[in-house]
């Protein structure tokens, strides 16, 4: 009977710590999306200031802006 609970306790651990692993992946993962989409929102945040800055640079006759 002890033997079975020492079993059991040490594949408990096993599992505990490939969860561990999972969850650390999942984690890095995440965190890769959410890297990629900043650079993304900061990329079209560059974009569009150098848009409007090309906009307001231009004369149009009625002074509307494009945006």
């Amino acid at each position: 009977m002890i033997f079975e609970y020492a079993e059991k306790h040490a594949q408990s651990k096993t599992d505990e710590s490939e969860l561990e692993k999972e969850k650390l992946a999942l984690f890095d993962s995440y965190m890769e999306r959410m890297l990629a989409r900043r650079v993304k929102i900061d990329r079209l945040e560059t974009e569009l200031k150098s848009l409007e800055s090309y906009v307001d640079s231009e004369k149009y006759e009625s002074r509307e802006r494009v945006f």
